[in-house]
């Protein structure tokens, strides 16, 4: 879910299958997010509106994090995957 940092208020909330056990990223206007249900997701800031999901297999439990222009995740079964937004 996201909420307004000015006033508490929530703005948006986007639903997964399971659990989203870590902290987004947001690069540009987009904020990044793994799941327990081994997606990466990608959804619009604004709006939480979905962009694009990508399976990655294993849980994603680690706060993906934006390095040189990529999206670094790793996940539960010790991969650590490096995505173009």
């Amino acid at each position: 879910f996201a909420v307004d940092s000015r006033t508490g208020v929530g703005k948006w909330t986007f639903r997964t299958k399971e659990a989203v056990d870590s902290a987004p990223v947001v690069a540009g206007k987009v904020a990044f997010f793994g799941c327990d249900d081994g997606f990466f997701y990608a959804v619009r800031a604004s709006d939480g509106k979905l962009l694009d999901s990508v399976r990655l297999g294993s849980k994603l439990t680690a706060a993906p994090s934006v390095v040189n222009g990529l999206i670094l995740i790793g996940s539960e079964d010790g991969v650590l995957h490096a995505l173009k937004p």
